[in-house]
């Protein structure tokens, strides 16, 4: 299962993955102003109750290139 919504400064995703052992929740955000750019990326396991991954973004967007890390 996948929802998505978008704004003017921000992308919100989330996917479900059903498992038999419990599904699996991939959340991912992404804030923009002025050209900045910030994001975040998990994923939680309702099976282990714990959160199994984490990632964070940093970026710049001009008008001829976009830089991120």
């Amino acid at each position: 299962m996948k929802t998505s919504y978008k704004h003017d400064k921000f992308l919100l995703n989330t996917d479900v993955d059903l498992d038999l052992a419990g599904p699996v929740v991939h959340n991912s955000l992404v804030v923009g102003h002025l050209g900045w750019l910030l994001g975040i990326q998990t994923t939680f396991d309702t099976a282990k109750s714990q959160l199994t991954r984490n990632n964070f973004a940093v970026g710049y967007e001009g008008p001829d290139f976009t830089l991120h890390t």
